[in-house]
């Protein structure tokens, strides 16, 4: 059955005269397991860090995963075998780009249903007769471990400008870059550091395995190696030969100095992984812990849908979580189908000091919109009791736009014959003799990949003077996202050469997260609103062009026999001038603004003083007009912090459950 909002209403008011009027647990009148001293929703970056560190502090806690467990599939945790991950293994959201439904259908990679159930992907103008539109998939992690079991794994420190400028907003000064570099060096535990590498600003003590590639990979990939070389060459200034193009591509990009937040030149890109081709996330910290403490208690395949307070006094009091346990529960499910969809057992669970949410941008605020906190508007319009209006709650999303840059070589890019080895590997089919190697830490598995790289460039639209533009080319071009389908709206040719580049200080603010029913299994609607901020917009939108121009000059000037590189994408039939800009300005304007995606959402219950009457939560992460809920995800963050949030999402984790712990020393 599916619950009204008026009968989980009732079910939450009966819940509450399992507490005194002081708000304590009456253990005679609840079963004991239902009881802990916190509740944690989701186990990802956030949540899976706040939930161990609290039990291994000695507290009681219970962590709800709406997903199941899929440690024992390779894809989540064998960089080889990564792509593509299991479809079972994600939520399906659909979202929207933008408000306008004609520049919506002009986005390539749509998502449509045919009548025969098999997805299409393309344009409004190509869909075939009788398709209905979907949306725009946006994958997130629908297992213990959350996104972070499927990303890349790209692990970089934003700009300390990024945190001094938290700290500005939330009025907090252990927000700035030095604190936060504190929190960064408690949770590393560094792997790629080399011998001659300073070791300034790092941690090798931590839970957060971090590793890096290895440039000798980029040999195989001569043409690949020679684009990277122009790159330095460009960026620095200085002529670059092969040996110093392999330094470039393992330096530190996280390292500690003063003139980080300026440096625009090729670095590593670390990921969080053991360095030996093995994923680390907070699944492994998580499970760590259960198997030390029983003070940790993991329910999975439950899906929260309301936080229980006490109202009894002149501030709610957050006392507990009701969810529904069961698989496929959630709309987001792959395959999802109304009709046939398990129903769930509700459940209640209480906790004696703390509910914290960390279920993510998406569902974090729509938990909170269903449990009564949220824009007082969009509440009453669904008949939910205003526990808090807090308007800023599922608003303020910004998302760092990503685009990629491609060309046509005057040759193939050719790789290099691999390592033998590989032709004994059956990519986690039973009996994989190369994943048995890797088991030992040996074997094909182990090999670094070709997502090792990125450089930072600064464009003429940075608002801070600092850089603000990422710049990476995983294997193949990545137009963004798109499920599974009947046909393949591109296929390359040998001779494609490309650059992927992500906005990292991105202005746009203008996306939103609004629930549509009080049906906690129901997706949110969710629209990104790419470039809509009346100012914001418009200078990340010259940003992008900005970098689109800089990538076409180094496409120009890449000697033969790899270059130069004819650029096709974006596409500019006016002709391309001298600084790599379209002699029309307005199809590169255009393309831009309709072709961008991203999948780094942050900033939908953002954190600022209660003065800000958008601000969601305070800088201890304690969510404005309740008391003893707090959030602690990806959501918190009121600027896009840099161009992955994953690394800064872990370091939100440490400092919140640093946070909460201090909390648990005051007297009530």
């Amino acid at each position: 059955m599916l619950f009204s909002h008026l009968s989980r209403s009732l079910l939450a008011s009966l819940a509450l005269t399992l507490f005194s009027a002081s708000g304590s647990v009456s253990a005679g009148k609840c079963a004991p397991n239902d009881v802990y001293d916190y509740i944690v929703v989701g186990s990802g970056p956030g949540g899976g860090v706040v939930a161990s560190n609290l039990a291994l502090a000695g507290h009681t806690v219970l962590l709800i995963e709406a997903g199941t467990d899929a440690s024992n599939e390779g894809s989540t945790y064998v960089n080889a075998l990564y792509y593509p991950q299991k479809l079972e293994l994600q939520w399906s959201f659909f979202v929207k780009h933008h408000t306008d439904p004609e520049v919506e259908g002009r986005y390539r990679l749509l998502t449509w249903v045919l009548p025969n159930g098999e997805f299409w992907i393309g344009p409004k103008s190509q869909a075939p007769a009788g398709a209905e539109l979907k949306g725009i998939w946006y994958p997130r992690g629908a297992t213990l471990g959350g996104s972070a079991i499927v990303n890349a794994m790209a692990s970089v420190l934003p700009n300390d400008a990024d945190w001094n400028a938290i700290a500005a907003i939330s009025g907090d000064n252990s927000w700035n870059a030095a604190s936060m570099r504190r929190v960064f060096q408690t949770i590393e535990k560094n792997l790629y550091l080399r011998p001659n590498d300073s070791t300034a600003g790092h941690g090798f003590d931590g839970f957060l395995n971090m590793g890096q590639g290895d440039s000798n990979y980029y040999l195989s990939q001569p043409g690949r190696l020679a684009l990277l070389t122009q790159i330095a060459e460009n960026l620095t200034g200085k002529e670059v030969d092969e040996a110093a193009i392999l330094d470039y591509l393992e330096r530190d990009a996280n390292f500690l100095g003063a003139n980080r937040d300026t440096t625009a030149e090729p670095f590593g890109l670390p990921n969080h992984n053991n360095n030996n081709g093995r994923r680390w996330t907070s699944r492994d910290l998580v499970k760590s812990t259960v198997a030390s403490t029983s003070k940790l208690t993991l329910s999975l395949e439950s899906l929260a849908t309301m936080v229980l307070f006490d109202k009894s006094k002149s501030s709610p009091r957050a006392r507990g979580v009701e969810y529904l346990q069961g698989a496929g529960v959630y709309s987001g499910s792959w395959q999802y189908s109304r009709s046939t969809a398990p129903k769930g057992t509700l459940k209640r669970a209480y906790a004696r000091k703390e509910v914290i949410l960390s279920g993510g941008v998406f569902n974090t605020p729509q938990l909170l919109q269903l449990s009564g906190i949220g824009d007082a508007k969009l509440l009453r319009s669904l008949d939910i009791p205003v526990v808090v209006d807090l308007p800023g709650v599922g608003e303020g999303l910004r998302d760092n736009q990503e685009l990629p840059v491609a060309g046509l070589s005057p040759v193939n890019i050719t790789a290099l014959p691999g390592s033998p080895a590989w032709a004994q590997c059956t990519f986690g089919a039973p009996g994989d003799p190369c994943l048995a190697q890797f088991e030992q830490g040996t074997g094909p598995y182990t090999d670094p990949s070709g997502n090792s790289e990125c450089a930072f460039f600064k464009s003429g639209h940075s608002p801070d003077g600092n850089r603000d533009v990422i710049t990476f080319a995983p294997p193949g071009v990545f137009r963004g996202f798109s499920p599974p389908a009947s046909n393949s709206p591109f296929v390359d040719t040998a001779d494609t050469m490309w650059r992927s580049l992500a906005r990292m200080n991105v202005q746009n603010n203008a996306g939103y997260v609004r629930i549509k029913s009080t049906d906690a299994t129901d997706m949110p609607d969710i629209n990104i609103r790419q470039y809509e901020s009346p100012t914001g917009g418009d200078v990340d939108m010259g940003a992008m062009i900005d970098s689109v121009a800089w990538v076409r000059r180094v496409f120009a000037a890449l000697p033969a026999p790899y270059g130069p590189i004819t650029p096709t994408e974006p596409p500019c039939n006016a002709g391309i001038d001298g600084r790599g800009y379209c002699k029309d300005p307005e199809e590169d304007r255009k393309f831009i603004y309709e072709q961008t995606f991203g999948h780094h959402p942050v900033g939908t219950c953002k954190i600022g003083k209660k003065s800000d009457h958008m601000a969601v939560v305070d800088s201890k992460f304690r969510v404005f007009g309740v008391k003893d809920l707090r959030v602690v995800d990806a959501s918190v963050f009121p600027v896009a912090p840099g161009g992955f949030p994953v690394l800064p999402t872990f370091m939100v984790g440490q400092k919140g459950s640093e946070a909460i712990l201090e909390d648990a020393k005051k007297p009530k």
